[in-house]
C-alpha cells in the first residue's frame, strides 16, 4: 500500500512492543522455574530417598498424585503469555500509528495499511476505573480504544502506543461526525482473553481431577473398600459437567469475540 495517497503525515505515534515481549518471556522462564523447584524438592525428599518403594509402583502413584499441582502452577503463570505474544506479533517490529490528511495509516516494519477518514464509523473508548500502574500501562492494559470502520472491521491502539490521547483527539479532529459504539453491542467482547482464562482454567481443573482419580484408583486399599464413595462420585460427575461446559463456553465465546480486522 502507497501511504501517500492519505497524503502528509500530521502525527506519528510509535508502538511499544518490548514490554509485551520481555514481560510474557519472564513468566515463561518463571514457570520453567517453578517446575524445576518442584521436581527438585519431590526428588530430594528424604522420606522417599530412604524408603525401599522409591522406584516402586506406590511412588509412581504418589508422582501421578502430584502431577496436579505440577500442571496447575505453572499454567496459572503462562495464562496471559499467548494473549502477550499474539499483540507483539500482530502488530510487528517498530509498529507505528500515522495520523495523514486523508487517512490513518497504521503498520510496521513489515507491512503498512490505511482508511480514509470517511470509513471511520465509531470509536468504542475504554479507561481503568482504578489507579493504575506502571506495568498496566507498559502492557497497554490501562487504556484501550478501538476504531470501528464502516464495514465492522476494527483497528485498536492502548496506552502502550506513545501519545495515545493525542492520537484518539487527533482521530475526533478529522472524524466530528464519529459515534460511540453502544456498550450493549460490545460488553462481552470487551471480556474477550477472560473467556479464554475460563477454558484453561476448566480444561486444568479437569486434567487435575483426572489425575487425581487415578491417584485414588490405583492406590491400595484395605479389604477391598471402594475407592470413592457414593457422593464423592456425584461431586466428581458434577465437577466435570462444571468443567466441561465452562472449558466449552470459554473457548467458544473466545473464538467469537474476536473482531474482524482490516486488512
Amino acid at each position: 500500500m502507497d501511504a501517500e495517497q492519505f497524503g502528509p503525515v500530521r502525527g506519528r505515534h510509535a508502538v511499544s512492543v518490548k514490554p509485551m515481549i520481555t514481560f510474557a518471556m519472564a513468566l515463561i522462564i518463571l514457570a520453567a522455574a517453578v517446575i524445576a523447584i518442584e521436581v527438585i524438592m519431590e526428588f530430594n525428599d528424604p522420606g522417599v530417598l530412604t524408603k525401599d518403594y522409591a522406584c516402586g509402583p506406590d511412588y509412581c502413584t504418589r508422582i501421578r498424585g502430584r502431577m496436579g499441582y505440577w500442571i496447575a502452577i505453572p499454567i496459572l503463570f503462562l495464562l496471559p503469555v499467548p494473549s502477550l505474544l499474539a499483540r507483539a506479533l500482530r502488530l510487528g517490529p517498530k509498529a507505528y500509528f500515522e495520523v495523514r490528511q486523508r487517512g490513518l495509516v497504521w503498520g510496521s516494519a513489515w507491512r503498512a495499511r490505511g482508511r480514509p477518514w470517511d470509513q471511520v464509523y465509531a470509536l468504542d473508548v475504554q479507561r481503568t476505573v482504578q489507579r493504575t500502574n506502571w506495568l498496566l500501562h507498559l502492557l497497554g492494559q490501562d487504556y484501550r480504544c478501538t476504531i470501528v470502520f464502516t464495514n465492522r472491521t476494527q483497528l485498536t491502539f492502548r496506552s502502550n502506543t506513545i501519545g495515545y490521547a493525542t492520537l484518539e483527539s487527533r482521530v475526533r479532529r478529522y472524524c466530528p461526525a464519529v459515534v460511540r459504539l453502544p456498550l450493549e453491542e460490545q460488553r462481552w467482547r470487551r471480556f474477550r482473553f477472560a473467556w479464554l482464562a475460563i477454558a484453561l482454567t476448566s480444561l486444568t481443573a479437569g486434567v487435575a481431577g483426572l489425575l487425581y482419580v487415578d491417584d485414588r484408583i490405583t492406590r491400595p486399599r484395605i479389604n477391598g473398600a471402594p475407592a470413592f464413595s457414593d457422593s464423592q462420585v456425584v461431586l466428581l460427575v458434577c465437577g466435570y459437567g462444571v468443567a466441561f461446559a465452562g472449558f466449552i463456553s470459554g473457548l467458544t465465546a473466545y473464538l467469537m469475540a474476536a473482531p474482524l480486522r482490516p486488512r
